[in-house]
This record gives C-alpha cells, structure tokens and sequence, in this order.
C-alpha cells in the first residue's frame, strides 16, 4: 500500500500544478451544478522587531459535481521562518469520492498522504470509507454528521531512544459533526468537529476542530478568518498535546 499511496502522492501534485497558487474536507465540499469547479486559497503572517515571524499557507481544490454525487481533489500546505530559520513545513494530499445512496444518506472512500515538520511527521498515508449523513436542512441552516473507517502508517522524526516509536499504524474510527449557518447573504460561518480513536486503544485519540466566519466579497472571493484546534492525546515526544491557530486569508474560486 505505501508505493501505491506514494505513486498517488506523485500524482495529485502533478495534477494541481495549475490550481496549486489536520484537513478538514468539510470546507472543501460545494453545493453546485453538474461539472468542474474549484478554489485557490491564500493566507499569510509577518511580524518583525523583537519578533521576527513569517508564514505562508496555500492551497488549491478541484471539484467535479455529478447528480448528487461528487469527487474532490484538495492539496493545502504551509512554510514557516522563525528568526530567519525555518520551523514548519507541512503538506496534504486528499483524494474523496462520495456516492448519494438516497436524500440523507451518502457513501464515501477516500486516501491522503500528508506530513508535518512541526510535529516532527516524516509521513503519513491513509486509506478509509464511511457513511454520511444529512441531519438537518432548514432555510440557511445545514446539520450534517459522519462516521468512517481509516488505516492509517506513519513515520516520524525522533531519536533512537524516544519513548514513541519511529513508525507506526493504527486502525481509527472518525466521527465528525459539521454545522453550517448563513448569518446574512455575504457572511457564512462553518464549524467542524472530528473525533478519531484507534479502534484497539481507546486512550489514544485525536480531537480536531476547524471554525471558519467567510465574509463573501463578490462571487469569487471570499475573505476568511479560521480558528483550528488539534488536541492528541498521545503525541510524539517533544510535542505537546494541543495546538492551535488562528489564520486570516483569501479564497478565490473558479
């Protein structure tokens, strides 16, 4: 499975050169006609003085909408200096396919490969399916829940003799909930939570929560302000429990 989740690696970021400027797919899926559509997404951060601070974030996602079903295609990374010397760099690739089974209830598989130098992850692939469903649609208000099945490996960056092992696999439930509200015609909020045990230990689990207020600047830009939470109970070595960040940026779309 890991040549083949490499060769797809290799592929998806191929494929999103032209659109190219823990994911949350929820702010990826569109409501939209049968076809193509897509997105760029752009934000940054500097600061300097006592401070020296800079970080890029891009991203790009491609969508392909068919009689209630739909594909999307979604590549997202970030670089980050500190001082001049650099702290983060991160990378995903996702690949979603989602079936409609009847009005409520959809099928869905998907695959990613995705790492992160922050947390000290070399690699991280994964492959997995589930079930979603449509909760609650009312005038601007969408309710929507989901439980999947995922094998995930990962490798990470650590010391011979680090209490967490270099690499490793693990079988997970993920159960998420997604709430989405049109607060006005050119203000949308979107919240997003995910619950992800392994399925053999309990105690190791992760929490994901992405928040995200869009102010709706014309039909292809949107200006976004995200709040993203990440608690693992059981992280690497040198790497606490919680993170979070708070991220400004654009969104244009086509």
């Amino acid at each position: 499975m890991k040549n083949l989740l490499l060769q797809f690696t290799f592929l998806v970021i191929i494929s999103t050169l032209n659109i190219y400027g823990q994911i949350n797919t929820e702010r990826y899926r569109q409501d939209a006609d049968s076809g193509f559509s897509g997105a760029i997404d752009f934000d940054a951060l500097a600061q300097t003085g006592n401070t020296d601070f800079q970080h890029i974030g891009l991203g790009g996602r491609l969508n392909y909408n068919r009689s209630g079903s739909y594909t999307f295609l979604v590549l997202s990374g970030g670089y980050g200096w500190n001082k001049g010397e650099q702290f983060s760099n991160e990378l995903i690739t996702h690949l979603r396919n989602v079936e409609r089974i009847n009005d409520w209830l959809q099928l869905e598989a998907f695959i990613q490969f995705d790492y992160n130098k922050k947390r000290k992850l070399l690699a991280r692939e994964l492959i997995g399916a589930g079930l979603r469903y449509k909760v609650l649609t009312s005038g601007n208000l969408k309710f929507r829940a989901g439980t999947s099945y995922f094998y995930e490996i990962e490798a990470y960056d650590l010391d011979e003799n680090a209490f967490h092992d270099k690499n490793t696999n693990a079988h997970r439930f993920s159960t998420y909930f997604t709430f989405e509200i049109d607060l006005k015609d050119d203000l949308k909020f979107l919240s997003v939570s995910y619950y992800q045990p392994d399925v053999v230990k309990f105690k190791d689990y992760r929490l994901i929560s992405e928040n995200t207020l869009s102010i709706i600047l014309s039909k292809l830009i949107n200006f976004n302000v995200r709040f993203n939470l990440r608690f693992d109970a059981k992280p690497p070595d040198g790497i606490k429990e919680l993170d979070t960040i708070t991220r400004l940026g654009l969104s244009f779309k086509f």
